[in-house]
C-alpha cells in the first residue's frame, strides 16, 4: 500500500528514514516540555527561568539555522552535512545526563539548538530533488513524523520512564534513537546530486539577481519570515506551556497529561499529512489561510475557558494544525520561490528568524506573563501570535508550479475561448 504511494523505492526509503529523523530529532528537542513538571521542583525554576531555557534553546537553533544554512549551500554536499548534525545531536541529548544545575541544563540545551538548527532545510533540499510534484506531501510526511513520535508516542515514552528513572538518566536513553537514525542515513540515504551545467546557470542567475540579497527581495521570503514569527511563537507557547497549563489549570496528573498531549499527537500527524498534500492540489497560499484560522480556535478556547472541557478539546483538535504549516512556510513556500543555490539559505532564514523572535524570545515574555496573570494568560497570547498569521496569509504568492501551470493553461484557455465570436462558438 505505502508503495504504490511513491514513484521509486528510493524515494519511500528516503521519506522514511527523513520521517524517522525528524521524529527522534524533535523529540529530543521536546522532552523537558513533557518532564518540566518534575524538573521545575527539582531544579526550583520559576516560571520565567522555564521561559529563558526555551529562549537559550531556540535561539541557538534559530542562529544555527541561519548561519550553516548559508554555509552549506556555498559548500554543497547534503547528505555528509546530515550525518554531521544526527550525530552531534545525539552526543548533545546524551550529555543530559550529567546536567545537575540550572546552568548546566542552560548549556546544554544550547547546544542541542545548535545542532539540531539546519536539520530543516536539509530535509526539504533532499526532498525537493527527489520528487517535485509530490514536494509538500512528502515534506508532510517527514513533519508528521514530529507528531508521530515526538507528540504522541514521545509523552507517554517520556512520562512513564520518567516514573522510574532521573529525568536525566531519561533524556540518555531518549537519545538512544537519533544515533541509530545516523546509520541509517549512512548506509541507505544517497548525497544530492546536481546537474553541473544547471548549478552554473543558477549560479549566474543568482549573481545577476544580487546574491544573496535576492532572498530580501523576494516576496514570498519576506511573508513568510514575518509569518513565521507569528507561527513559532504561538507554537512554542503551546508547546512549553499547554503540559503545565494541562497539570495545574485543568488539574490533571503528569501521566494524564501525557495521554491528553498524545490524543492530540494523533490528529497532529492527521493535520501534518493532510495539510501539505491538500497545498499540492489546491495550492499553497489558500490552504496556508484556512489552516492558520483553525490553529488560533485552540489556545483562544484555553484562554477564554481555563480548564473546562471545551479548553481541553480545543487544544486536542487544534494545536496539532499548527506544526503542519511548519514544512510549507519555512520549507515548500520559499524554496520553490528562489533558486537552487538558496534553497537551504532562505529555509534557514525564515526558521531562524521564526524561531529567534517567535519561538526564543516570546517564551520569555510569556513566563513572565505566567508568573504575573496566570498559565491561561499564556494561551491567550498565543492565540493573538497565530492570529496575527491569519492576515499574513493573504499577502503571500502562490508557489506551487503545479496549479500555477493549470492556472497559466486554464487562463490560455479562456482568452482562447473569449476571442473567438459568439456565433463561432455556438456552431
Amino acid at each position: 500500500m505505502f508503495k504504490k504511494m511513491f514513484e521509486t523505492r528510493y524515494e519511500l526509503t528516503l521519506v522514511t528514514i527523513l520521517t524517522l529523523a525528524f521524529g527522534f530529532e524533535f523529540l529530543d528537542r521536546l522532552a523537558m516540555a513533557f518532564m518540566l513538571p518534575i524538573i521545575q521542583p527539582e531544579l526550583g525554576l520559576t516560571n520565567e527561568q522555564i521561559g529563558i531555557l526555551g529562549f537559550i534553546n531556540t535561539g541557538a537553533y534559530s542562529a544555527s539555522a541561519i548561519i550553516f544554512g548559508i554555509i552549506m549551500d556555498r559548500v554543497g554536499g547534503r547528505k555528509q552535512w546530515l550525518l554531521f548534525w544526527m550525530f552531534t545531536t545525539f552526543l548533545s541529548t546524551a550529555a543530559c545526563v550529567w546536567v545537575k544545575s540550572y546552568d548546566q541544563l542552560i548549556a546544554v540545551r544550547a547546544i542541542v539548538g545548535i545542532t539540531e538548527g539546519p536539520m530543516l532545510g536539509l530535509f526539504g533540499a533532499m526532498l525537493v530533488h527527489c520528487n517535485q510534484r509530490n514536494f509538500g506531501r512528502n515534506f508532510g510526511i517527514t513533519n508528521a513524523g514530529v507528531g508521530l513520535i515526538a507528540v504522541t508516542l514521545g509523552p507517554i515514552m517520556v512520562t512513564q520512564v520518567v516514573k522510574y528513572f532521573s529525568w536525566q538518566f531519561t533524556y540518555l536513553l531518549v537519545s538512544i534513537p537519533t544515533l541509530i537514525i545516523f546509520f541509517f542515513i549512512l548506509f541507505w540515504v544517497k548525497e544530492v546530486k546536481v546537474d553541473p551545467q544547471l548549478a552554473v546557470k543558477q549560479r549566474e542567475m543568482l549573481k545577476e539577481a544580487g546574491g544573496l540579497s535576492a532572498m530580501f527581495k523576494n516576496r514570498n521570503v519576506i511573508v513568510c519570515t514575518l509569518f513565521g514569527v507569528g507561527m513559532f511563537g504561538g507554537y512554542w507557547t503551546l508547546m512549553l506551556f499547554a503540559p503545565l497549563y494541562l497539570v495545574k489549570v485543568a488539574g490533571m496528573t503528569v501521566q494524564q497529561m501525557g495521554w491528553i498531549s498524545s490524543v492530540m499527537g494523533i490528529l497532529y500527524i492527521t493535520y501534518c499529512i493532510l495539510v501539505p498534500k491538500l497545498s499540492d492540489v489546491y495550492g499553497r497560499k489558500a490552504v496556508v489561510i484556512i489552516t492558520s484560522i483553525c490553529c488560533t480556535i485552540g489556545p483562544l478556547f484555553m484562554a477564554l475557558m481555563p480548564g473546562s472541557i471545551f479548553s481541553i478539546a480545543g487544544y486536542v483538535l487544534f494545536g496539532g494544525a499548527i506544526p503542519a504549516m511548519v514544512p510549507l512556510v519555512a520549507g515548500v513556500i520559499p524554496m520553490e520561490s528562489v533558486v537552487e543555490n538558496l534553497r537551504t539559505s532562505s529555509g534557514g532564514l525564515i526558521l531562524g528568524i521564526g524561531e529567534f523572535f517567535g519561538g526564543s524570545c516570546m517564551p520569555v515574555v510569556v513566563g513572565r506573563v505566567a508568573d504575573s496573570s496566570g498559565l491561561q494568560s499564556t494561551m491567550g497570547v498565543g492565540a493573538m501570535l497565530l492570529g496575527a498569521s491569519v492576515l499574513l496569509g493573504f499577502s503571500l504568492k502562490e508557489s506551487n508550479p503545479v496549479v500555477l501551470a493549470k492556472r497559466s493553461m486554464k487562463f490560455e484557455n479562456n482568452v482562447e475561448l473569449s476571442s473567438t465570436p459568439a456565433l463561432e462558438r455556438i456552431q
